[in-house]
């Protein structure tokens, strides 16, 4: 577990245990729309799509993208204290299944022999066209990886 965490709560809409919290990572660029990058409930992250948007990446190829995406989504792991096996499923959203393969073999180099249960999703675009493949995750992560309510406050 990290000595501190960058990740930052937003004001949940409700207690905490109801609503789950709303976090930003530092890791990541801010929204550009009305959503949290993540949202905890309990012990579970659920964490919105992630895109090689706004990376060297985002015109290249699928495979490039996509471990554009990987290494966002492991700074996320590292910043909730957590790694590779700390995920439980993602959902991948891809433009061309012809580009599977470069998906797949960028998934294997990442995870290793920590799979998570995964659905793959063909979709006929993403948000800027050049955009290829999104990422969304459940994380399980430890369970003080966020600041205290006295800490978001301040």
């Amino acid at each position: 577990m990290l000595a501190s965490t960058s990740a930052i709560a937003q004001p949940p809409a409700g207690p905490v245990s109801e609503q789950g919290e709303r976090l930003r990572f530092q890791s990541l660029a801010a929204p550009a729309g009305p959503y949290a990058h993540a949202v905890r409930h309990g012990d579970t992250v659920y964490l919105s799509g992630l895109t090689a948007f706004g990376s060297d990446a985002a015109r290249g190829d699928t495979g490039a993208q996509t471990r554009v995406v990987l290494g966002r989504l492991h700074g996320v792991l590292r910043e909730l204290g957590a790694d590779w096996p700390a995920l439980l499923k993602v959902t991948i959203f891809l433009t061309d299944l012809k580009d599977l393969a470069a998906v797949r073999a960028a998934l294997i180099e990442a995870y290793g022999a920590n799979p998570p249960a995964s659905s793959l999703v063909q979709v006929s675009g993403l948000f800027d066209p050049a955009l290829k493949v999104e990422i969304e995750a459940v994380i399980a992560a430890p369970p003080q990886t966020t600041p205290s309510s006295q800490e978001k406050s301040q």
